[in-house]
């Protein structure tokens, strides 16, 4: 499947002023559009300025460096914390500390893809405090949390995309987006008509929420919710602690997630069932047949659609946004310096002089020019090829691929200076975080 040429047909036939729609009074889309203590918006993941010819040979990034590139450089203690979101999250849940604007609605002012909000990151980060006893530190937390909003947004992504197919293949003789979206946020679909087998081996209180005729934007959020959960263990060990009591405080729908288990193949899987529910709603108000396996509209495996696939904007709040926290609360996205800028520390040059000792040093040397020039490139695919990687547990220690087996060793500093730390043949995984732990920044301070 090709992703972006699903969203440019879409985005084609509904820019025609014959075929032209809007977002819907009703959505509580709308409520992201008034936010006032806002600063900017920029763009932080997804392929940019990419052509179509070189993204086919281009795999898609590890999910292990996914939004890798947020960073902040507030204090590793305890984080800011936001009172006004921790309100809406009541009422609005993820939504308040993220959201999706679809491409179905694009606009210049609102362009389509993800939206993290920073102070939404941060309140991420305080529901994973438990984990810095496991030595992960602020910026680690800021990544993870913006990896768990992100998948969130992602699944419902991922229904714009199964609706979007609908339309497609029908020759868009049904707007199925904007009718799911226009019924189920103005409490207009008539949900007495799911009798069949899938909504009855739901949860009995589910059922009945159904059948009483309660909005289906809460089925699709506790899907997104039960998709985030199950990503969002694969960080590392102890996050589904954390996020289990931080979801079960949010709004109807949010909070159900965990009805909604993921067992992958299992025949008794509920989110499987809840996906099937959610594509018959995509699908047609007429048509609800038990029997047609909607779920397969979705591409919860990414068999097809890639995390690169939407774009996703950093939303960075302004002074009266981030309040008593001011700029040591910022969220910014990494961008090295170009390579002649780059400092070298004694402890590399004494490493590199032990290493080479022995070897032929011009070859090796070429080698660290060729793959230091990928590392400090502004092309995020130039430093995935030379494996760029943020070690966690680890402050702003960052290392690159020179060779198969040899990794050099770098700290990125405040005002983006660059120091080379180390050079050593690959470490073993578990002593990455015992690694140039010195402040050799303040060396150059």
């Amino acid at each position: 499947m090709d992703v972006q040429n699903v969203v440019r047909k879409v985005q084609n036939h509904y820019r025609d002023s014959d075929h032209r729609i809007q977002l819907p009074d009703e959505d509580p889309l709308r409520r992201h559009y008034d936010i006032e203590d806002l600063e900017e918006s920029f763009r932080v993941s997804g392929d940019v300025d990419v052509s179509p010819e070189d993204k086919k040979n281009m795999s898609d990034i590890k999910e292990d460096i996914l939004l890798q590139d947020l960073a902040s450089y507030y204090p590793d203690k305890a984080s800011p914390k936001f009172e006004e979101i921790d309100r809406r999250i009541e009422r609005d849940g993820i939504e308040a500390m993220a959201w999706y604007i679809p491409f179905h609605y694009e606009t210049d002012e609102h362009p389509w893809g993800i939206y993290l909000l920073d102070r939404g990151i941060w309140t991420v980060v305080n529901a994973l405090h438990p984990l810095r006893e496991n030595n992960f530190i602020t910026s680690d937390l800021i990544i993870f949390g913006a990896r768990i909003l992100f998948w969130h947004e992602f699944f419902h992504f991922l229904n714009e995309m199964a609706a979007s197919t609908l339309e497609i293949t029908s020759g868009f003789r049904s707007n199925n987006y904007t009718n799911y979206r226009e019924r189920v946020y103005s409490h207009r679909y008539d949900f007495g008509r799911f009798q069949n087998h899938n909504v009855r081996s739901l949860d009995r209180d589910w059922h009945h929420r159904l059948r009483q005729g309660e909005t289906g934007s809460v089925l699709e959020e506790a899907l997104a919710n039960a998709y985030c959960y199950k990503q969002s263990k694969n960080l590392t060990k102890g996050v589904a602690n954390c996020l289990k009591p931080f979801m079960r405080q949010h709004p109807p729908g949010y909070r159900d997630f965990g009805l909604f288990s993921w067992r992958n193949s299992s025949p008794t899987d509920k989110f499987r069932v809840g996906c099937s529910i959610l594509g018959s709603l995509l699908s047609s108000t007429d048509n609800n047949d038990a029997g047609s396996p909607y779920e397969s509209l979705f591409d919860i495996y990414r068999k097809e659609v890639k995390i690169t696939d939407v774009p996703v904007y950093l939303v960075r709040s302004n002074e009266n946004g981030l309040g008593q926290y001011g700029e040591s609360a910022r969220i910014f996205l990494y961008a090295p310096p170009p390579a002649v800028q780059w400092r070298r520390h004694k402890n590399f040059l004494r490493e590199w002089r032990r290493l080479t000792k022995g070897h032929n040093e011009r070859n090796l040397q070429s080698q660290l020019d060729d793959t230091l020039a990928s590392a400090s490139s502004e092309n995020w695919h130039d430093r995935e090829s030379v494996g760029c990687k943020k070690i966690m547990g680890n402050d702003h220690l960052r290392e690159f691929r020179v060779t198969h087996s040899l990794r050099a060793f770098y700290k990125s500093c405040e005002n983006n200076l660059h120091v080379l730390v180390g050079i050593q043949e690959h470490p073993k995984r578990g002593d990455y975080n015992r690694l140039y732990t010195n402040d050799y920044c303040a060396e150059y301070s």
